[in-house]
């Protein structure tokens, strides 16, 4: 009987380290399914982001309204947070379904371990038991085996075989533990904080570019501002030219016409006749080469309008964009969640 009792308390108290460790690691795997929960959380915070970021960008113009490098970034990064949400959501189903395990065995313990703790009693009843025991009875019908009964190896099997299937239960959670506390949390963090760099970057990159763009473009305008005052004066000075051509041309066409109206011999082609036409040739050759010249200042001023149009559209383009990057995008992103607290750890 004592060699019984003894027995019967070894495997006891193994069941009772089973429960106890097994109780530990419910606590351990719990916690960490909230931490993936609250990781799970900040996620959505990042998702939004970056989505926001997608969403604002999509209101440039023009020929900014480009999959630039910036756009490459954050599309791939919309890729990663839905993989790693995936992920999240698939190994927080797993954890649950491990808690549940847990529990089960849980469970199935202590129901042994009761019953191991009602049979040690007993033992210990019997061995207590003496002759002048009050409590001794004549029990006839004890003497019987009942069918139900164990062997012995069978008892001891049985205990072994729950053990055996806790510590693989145990291990099964230990793994799921080591797995999201490792390549699911801190891997996939890391991904994701690489990645939100490279966007960073990158819209750094495209910020620096545009203010380039925006700084040439203004130093264009000017350029085109005192080329056009230029062409303004040299119309100007070009009209003025041709107006007092055209003043002599009628003075010399004047005088030939007076000359033209002498009467009889007086009529004669002498030396002032002579002149006055050489001259009228001249200031005919003259005004004809300052209108040209006047078609040409025209036709580069028409083109600088042209160009200083094109240039404000771009400009204004370029604006909205280096708004858009530089005052929603940029700023949106100092909200990004620190590794800490996408790794679940915030309160």
């Amino acid at each position: 009987l004592a060699e019984r009792t003894n027995e019967v308390l070894k495997w006891k108290e193994e069941i009772k380290r089973s429960i106890e460790a097994l109780n530990e690691e419910l606590g351990l795997l719990e916690k960490q399914r909230k931490r993936l929960a609250k990781a799970k959380t900040v996620l959505t915070m990042v998702c939004s982001i970056s989505s926001e970021c997608v969403a604002v960008r999509a209101m440039r113009q023009g020929h900014d309204l480009a999959r630039d490098a910036p756009e490459e970034e954050l599309i791939k990064e919309a890729a990663l947070i839905k993989e790693v949400g995936d992920l999240f959501e698939r190994t927080l189903i797993r954890v649950q379904e491990q808690l549940v395990r847990n529990k089960a065995m849980k469970l199935r313990l202590e129901s042994d371990w009761s019953d191991k703790q009602e049979a040690f009693e007993y033992e210990i009843t019997n061995v207590n038991l003496k002759n002048d025991t009050s409590t001794i009875l004549f029990k006839p019908a004890a003497t019987r085996f009942n069918e139900n009964q164990s062997s012995p190896e069978g008892w001891e099997k049985s205990t072994k075989e729950i053990l055996m299937l806790s510590d693989a239960v145990m291990a099964q959670s230990c793994e799921l533990r080591v797995l999201l506390n490792g390549p699911i949390l801190q891997d996939c963090v890391r991904d994701l904080k690489a990645q939100a760099e490279k966007v960073d970057v990158a819209l750094a990159k495209g910020i620096s570019d545009t203010e380039d763009c925006v700084k040439a473009m203004f130093a264009e305008l000017e350029v085109i501002a005192r080329r056009n005052a230029e062409c303004e004066k040299l119309k100007y000075d070009l009209a003025n030219g041709i107006r007092g051509l055209d003043k002599a041309m009628k003075v010399a066409q004047t005088r030939l016409d007076n000359l033209h109206q002498r009467p009889r011999v007086e009529n004669c082609r002498d030396k002032a006749q002579y002149g006055l036409v050489d001259e009228v040739k001249s200031l005919s050759e003259q005004s004809t080469a300052l209108k040209g010249q006047l078609a040409e200042a025209e036709a580069a001023l028409l083109n600088l309008i042209r160009s200083r149009t094109i240039i404000e559209k771009e400009l204004q383009n370029k604006l909205k964009t280096l708004y858009i990057d530089k005052n929603r995008c940029q700023v949106m992103r100092t909200q990004y969640p620190s590794a800490t607290a996408m790794s679940g750890f915030y309160a």
